[in-house]
């Protein structure tokens, strides 16, 4: 299962690195987020035949390559070059603690229930919550395509 997660992360990276470039990339998150949620939520049911694990690993693992790249890609298009680098240490900190303080919460949660669903129906309303949010972004600003043709500007 392992080994499927990893091969998703990969594929998610070359994918979405692809398609953000001909698309619109907040779009292409919300395709990507939304169908990790429903694995998410399909993992926190519970029951599910090897077939339907290894889809919900694969559907995880393709997001999860996905977000890094995303993150750049938006922070370029939105914010341009000149300060890319500030601003992409300011939101990849946000990124790098999520895991960091999410996870001892989902560890407790588990050992006050038993289960893991309640952390798995948070994380994946998390991740709607995300999808849509891309979907609120709006065009590229123009005056970020200007700054960020010229390169170092």
């Amino acid at each position: 299962m392992a080994g499927s997660f990893g091969i998703a992360v990969v594929a998610g990276r070359i994918i979405v690195g692809y398609l953000i470039d001909r698309l619109w990339a907040p779009l292409i998150g919300f395709l990507i987020f939304m169908p990790a949620a429903l694995a998410i939520v399909m993992l926190g049911g519970g029951g599910l035949s090897t077939t339907a694990l290894v889809a919900t690993i694969l559907m995880s693992g393709f997001a999860a390559g996905a977000e890094v790249d995303l993150m750049g890609y938006l922070v370029s298009r939105y914010f341009g070059l000149r300060h890319f680098g500030k601003i992409y240490a300011a939101i990849y900190i946000g990124f790098a603690l999520g895991p960091g303080l999410t996870n001892p919460l989902f560890g407790a949660s588990r050992d006050s229930s038993g289960t893991y669903e309640l952390g798995l129906m948070f994380i994946a309303q998390a991740l709607v919550v995300a999808a849509v949010l891309f979907l609120t972004l709006g065009r590229y600003p123009d005056s970020v395509k200007a700054d960020s043709s010229q390169g170092n500007g």
